[in-house]
């Protein structure tokens, strides 16, 4: 099968991005660039997935669940890269493809509104219920067995990963989107992503903000 030209053409183009960025040259000063080889390597195994695989069920979410999600390396003052978001939808399936999410961010502006919850500290309630599982296995099971040592792993991955979140974040309110499922990510299976949630006073304060803007 011939080659099409256009994949060829886009590959250059990314290239010459790539080089733009790296010596400094490009006009577009947003880090985004840095990101911009493992987003489209991504993309395109994600692609690949979707032409290979049969439809399939996807995690189910609740609204105000927070998720971790990969935006991926958008254009001009689009958001890109990755970032926590609040889950909007008030209903949800496994058989929903997409979820409409507000971003997270660190910075405060005026279209922004603060969370009552420090995300870091949202997550410690469910560690703490997976070491809880882990003392009673001690007394239960060889320590030595792997799946004991790959749940450990899996618990100091969480807990560094979520120490990075203690600081106070951001509903930003004025980059509502809708995004696929796929896009959300999880360290490993005891990350409590999608599980830990603001509170409804939050998401009032982000509904009063979203009709401020947009009604």
């Amino acid at each position: 099968m011939k080659e099409n030209p256009y994949f060829e053409n886009a590959k250059q183009n990314y290239i010459k991005v790539e080089k733009l960025y790296k010596l400094g040259k490009a006009k577009h000063t947003s880090t985004k660039y840095r990101f911009l080889a493992p987003a489209v390597k991504r993309q395109s195994e994600q692609y690949l997935y979707e032409a290979e695989s049969p439809k399939r069920k996807y995690w189910k979410f609740n609204r105000g669940s927070l998720v971790f999600v990969e935006f991926g390396v958008n254009v001009g003052g689009e958001l890109s890269n990755n970032h926590w978001a609040i889950v909007l939808d008030k209903t949800d399936s496994p058989y929903k493809k997409t979820l409409t999410v507000i971003p997270i961010t660190s910075k405060e502006n005026d279209n922004t509104v603060p969370l009552q919850e420090i995300i870091g500290q949202q997550s410690f309630k469910y560690i703490d219920k997976e070491f809880a599982k882990l003392e009673q296995k001690i007394t239960e099971e060889n320590t030595s067995s792997e799946e004991f040592q790959l749940t450990i792993s899996n618990l100091k991955e969480v807990i560094d990963y979520y120490g990075k979140y203690l600081k106070q974040s951001f509903a930003k309110c004025d980059s509502l989107q809708t995004i696929s499922k796929d896009r959300i990510l999880k360290k490993n299976p005891l990350d409590p992503v999608g599980k830990i949630k603001v509170s409804p006073e939050t998401l009032d304060a982000i509904n009063a903000k979203v009709k401020e803007l947009y009604f």
